[in-house]
């Protein structure tokens, strides 16, 4: 009998937990229902007691194979939830992708078109130099000549200004 109250004494937790989980498999093993399933810290502690080589051979099968199933939907939920997981990372992937080509492309068709402004303006610049030059008006066409000159060195994109307007404004100096 001292054996078995020493027994009793080193393993009085596992048997108080035994106790409590035979109450669980019970109702679950009646309807065999997932919603009967350990979760959280029940199903670590099961977890810890059934991979505990000193314990598992005191759960019966039905225990065992009830704490199985348990870390079965555990693992499938936790597979599940990575996957969800990766479609929101690989969704805001792609938005992000969608977003920064649409941006470039807003952004190339603004430039694109400040350029188209700025040439159809050192054109007009360029015609009223030569108006005013054919009108023998030296000091406008100068005036307008400079103006020229100046927004065509002061733009950041002169170097997509084609060769021909960069004469023109060159000649009207």
């Amino acid at each position: 009998w001292g054996m078995l109250r020493e027994w009793i004494q080193s393993n009085r937790r596992f048997r108080i937990w035994q106790e409590r989980l035979q109450f669980e498999v019970v109702k679950w093993d009646k309807s065999r229902d997932e919603k009967y399933l350990l979760s959280g810290g029940n199903l670590g502690k099961a977890e810890g007691w059934y991979f505990d080589e000193k314990y598992r051979d005191y759960l019966s099968d039905v225990q065992g194979e009830f704490i199985r199933e348990s870390l079965e939907k555990r693992d499938k939920k936790i597979k599940e939830e990575k996957r969800k997981q990766k479609q929101i990372i690989l969704g805001f992937a792609g938005f992000s992708i969608v977003s920064l080509v649409f941006t470039g492309f807003v952004g190339w068709n603004l430039i694109q078109s400040e350029i188209r402004g700025t040439q159809e303006k050192l054109n007009s610049l360029v015609a009223t130099s030569k108006n005013y030059l054919n009108a023998e008006n030296y000091g406008d066409a100068q005036f307008e000549a400079l103006k020229d000159k100046k927004l065509l060195e002061t733009t950041w994109w002169k170097q997509r200004i084609p060769e021909y307007i960069k004469q023109k404004v060159d000649i009207a100096l």
